[in-house]
């Protein structure tokens, strides 16, 4: 019998993690665990990985979690995808605080030039059930904000993309490959005028970026996805790491 999850002692994958199936339930709870800081946010997140090889715990002092998309993988929800989904509830009006960490390893291959989208972060609209609603039929959106990957002058960024009309360019967040960045976003959530959103940078009092509009599709919270979504046509091995993931409302 294979092992339920690889434990990493670096930042490269065990070979004997190539072919497993989908995590069981349990093993999902382990890396749903090493990611969150709030036990109670567990019931609401669930993983969307193609199977055990492309989520990985790496080993060490604090824990802390892999997510691998990599050449030819099967389609999770219909993309090429390894992310952890968490439904956080909230309500039209209510203003939540959203943080993570991220780091990229010192071997990340990008999609230069081309720099099709590559999505790291993601708050995404859903059927609203009190009003019946369901995906079937649903309309598709892009999400209403979210952080994609691509590079700009052999430097690695994050772009922040606000707005439910369009997606607008907000600004551009350096990475630097083998360092953690905690990134914290905190919302106001709203369908008018007055929602918002904040962008802030490791430990800094002061947003790097902020957005206001619209912000919701529908009056149903929008749930939070984070790790790698991708162009179908992108064949590179990658890993992201993520750890310490909060949310709260303000």
């Amino acid at each position: 019998m294979r092992q339920a999850y690889c434990v990493l002692g670096s930042l490269l994958l065990a070979t004997s993690c190539a072919d497993l199936a989908q995590p069981t339930r349990e093993q999902a709870r382990t890396y749903i665990d090493a990611l969150i800081v709030q036990p109670e946010l567990g019931k609401y997140a669930e993983l969307e990985v193609a199977n055990t090889s492309a989520i990985a715990l790496v080993d060490g002092t604090n824990p802390y979690v892999g997510l691998r998309v990599y050449p030819h993988q099967p389609k999770v929800n219909s993309g090429k995808r390894a992310e952890i989904s968490i439904d956080y509830p909230y309500s039209p009006g209510d203003s939540v605080c959203y943080s993570w960490k991220v780091m990229l390893p010192e071997v990340f291959p990008s999609d230069a030039p081309a720099n099709r989208w590559w999505v790291m972060a993601q708050w995404h609209d859903q059927p609203n059930p009190n009003n019946g609603e369901t995906w079937n039929g649903f309309p598709s959106h892009s999400p209403a904000l979210l952080l994609g990957y691509g590079m700009k002058n052999a430097a690695d960024y994050l772009l922040f993309q606000y707005g439910v009309s369009s997606l607008t360019p907000i600004g551009l967040v350096p990475l630097s490959r083998g360092q953690w960045l905690r990134i914290r976003m905190e919302i106001h959530w709203s369908q008018g005028a007055d929602g918002s959103a904040s962008l802030y940078l490791d430990d800094s009092a002061a947003p790097a970026f902020a957005a206001h509009g619209p912000n919701m599709f529908n009056a149903f919270q929008h749930y939070f996805k984070l790790g790698q979504y991708r162009h179908p046509d992108i064949n590179t091995e990658n890993w992201v790491y993520i750890d310490e993931i909060s949310i709260m409302k303000q």
